[in-house]
């Protein structure tokens, strides 16, 4: 049986703007200003389910791109703040959501800075979206910041893109352990995919990582899981992340 496997131009234009709204609840704000898709079917229903029931008082996306992970997010929390890079984020979609403060700039300055202002405001944040700096150094830096932060409540903290090496190597890189209020880590939350589509061909994207936060310090050693790692290792011997002579054995 032939199964295709590559998607069509007329493919991508159904699913990002008739399929994956099911999903968000909205079309895309922005077109996408890269290939495919910005999350894959189980990773948005994943992520909706996390924040239907947690229905954050304070939540923080790192990285907001085309605003559609933002009008989930938004939808469920009483406030929130974006950070992004990119000041057309602010410009274009400040209108759109009147619970949320948009701020540009680099989230490596920002962020430190907003938890410290939420707190000083006497808030606290219970839901933060890491889906901003892709190199293993910017996500290391990003979760870092949050590893410095005491919650007052249940924290839960999710990361976009957790089957690509580069993103897998920075979330592997932080040093959870050194958090006392860190209790469980979970890399591969939501399953990636090793995209068949040029220009992204062979290329490891998606994936959802997950990390739980108490106000209470844990008592167990705490373990940094990866419960798909095998698919992972498979996905990248098949990837453009291996050396060509490699792939050619």
């Amino acid at each position: 049986m032939n199964i295709p496997t590559t998607t069509t131009t007329e493919d991508l234009d159904i699913i990002n703007n008739h399929v994956l709204p099911c999903l968000y609840g909205t079309k895309p704000f922005f077109p996408r200003r890269g290939p495919g898709i910005l999350m894959g079917y189980t990773e948005v229903a994943y992520f909706e389910a996390v924040l239907s029931h947690l229905r954050p008082q304070c939540a923080i996306e790192v990285g907001t791109e085309t605003g559609s992970t933002l009008a989930i997010i938004a939808k469920y929390s009483q406030r929130v703040v974006s950070i992004d890079i990119d000041p057309r984020v602010r410009t274009g979609l400040s209108n759109q959501f009147p619970n949320v403060i948009f701020v540009t700039g680099s989230s490596h300055d920002i962020l430190p800075a907003t938890l410290e202002k939420i707190t000083e405001q006497g808030l606290f944040v219970d839901f933060v979206f890491i889906d901003a700096d892709h190199s293993a150094d910017g996500v290391r830096r990003d979760i870092e910041a949050l590893l410095a932060y005491r919650p007052k409540t249940k924290l839960i903290v999710m990361m976009h893109d957790s089957f690509n090496p580069d993103c897998r190597k920075g979330i592997l890189a932080a040093d959870w352990a050194s958090c006392p209020y860190c209790h469980f880590v979970e890399i591969d939350f939501a399953p990636g995919a090793l995209h068949p589509d040029a220009p992204i061909r062979r290329q490891m994207w998606g994936g959802l990582g997950f990390a739980l936060f108490q106000p209470e310090p844990r008592t167990h050693e705490l373990r940094v899981m990866a419960s798909n790692q095998l698919l992972y290792e498979a996905a990248l011997m098949q990837s453009v992340y291996l050396p060509e002579k490699l792939l050619n054995r």
